[in-house]
């Protein structure tokens, strides 16, 4: 292969790679809840109104929970005395599932703040400053479906005033979703706000917007976003290269004619006789 092939695989391998589709994909770095441990939690009757219910369940066996203990607090948020419910690894096995009949509204507060036995208060500095951004950890990751309108909000603590918040509004789907919340969305809730290399609580609000329903949460988790391929990114790269390969059969053959048409050239001048 001359020169000229040479730079033509060169721009044309450039191309490839600037032209071809990508899609994020996801490391799990730390695994913040993946709610095989069960628990229960109702909110229902009277009084109207608001109206709250609080658990705690500690981590056992192969389960998997930040701190090894999720400390939850679900609340009816509407103006009735319907019923709003929590789960984990009951109505779904290894999922979260948050449902509210009609009429009815809530929310649920999740806190990972280390053992401290105490759904009502939070330990701020619990988790002794864990390292969200170990192994690369960038971003919050979870996997949900939800048949009405939802959001989750995520609160990570330096400590009790310094802290950061984002969310993610959940899309209405009978199927999984994925959803990824880059630690660089978030912003500044209290004080000079959250360190992601220093986290000493963390929580996740999971809110029902709607009146009837229900989310269910397959897990939480931090992980490390990558760029790779797209499935159909394979069938244009073998479309590149196919295109690549006509191009320097292409350039081969006009070479070659040039080459053979200056040696043609050199046997009809007198010095080449």
């Amino acid at each position: 292969m001359n020169n000229s092939n040479l730079r033509l695989l060169a721009v044309s391998v450039a191309l490839m790679l600037a032209l071809s589709p990508a899609a994020n994909a996801q490391t799990v770095t730390k695994t913040i809840d993946d709610f095989s441990q069960d628990q229960s939690i109702v909110v229902n009757g009277t009084p109207s109104g608001v109206k709250s219910n609080s658990g705690i369940v500690a981590r056992t066996g192969s389960s998997l929970i930040l701190g090894d203990e999720r400390d939850v607090v679900v609340t009816r948020t509407s103006n009735n005395a319907g019923v709003v419910s929590l789960d984990t690894n009951q109505s779904i096995a290894g999922d979260l599932v948050m449902g509210n009949n009609l009429g009815t509204t809530g929310d649920a507060l999740l806190t990972y703040d280390g053992i401290d036995n105490d759904a009502s208060a939070t330990d701020y500095t619990g988790l002794g400053n864990l390292d969200f951004t170990a192994s690369g950890g960038d971003s919050f990751y979870l996997k949900a479906s939800a048949s009405l309108s939802g959001t989750v909000t995520f609160t990570v603590y330096k400590d009790a005033t310094n802290y950061s918040i984002g969310s993610l509004p959940l899309t209405t789907s009978a199927s999984v979703q994925p959803y990824l919340l880059s630690f660089s969305s978030f912003t500044v809730g209290g004080g000079t706000g959250a360190d992601f290399t220093k986290v000493g609580a963390f929580t996740a609000r999971i809110e029902n917007s709607s009146a009837t329903g229900q989310i269910s949460v397959d897990f939480i988790s931090v992980a490390n976003t990558l760029v790779v391929p797209e499935p159909g990114a394979f069938a244009y790269w073998g479309m590149v290269s196919v295109t690549l390969a006509g191009l320097m059969a292409y350039r081969s053959r006009f070479v070659t004619r040039k080459e053979c048409q200056r040696v043609v050239a050199r046997r009809r001048t007198p010095e080449s006789r």
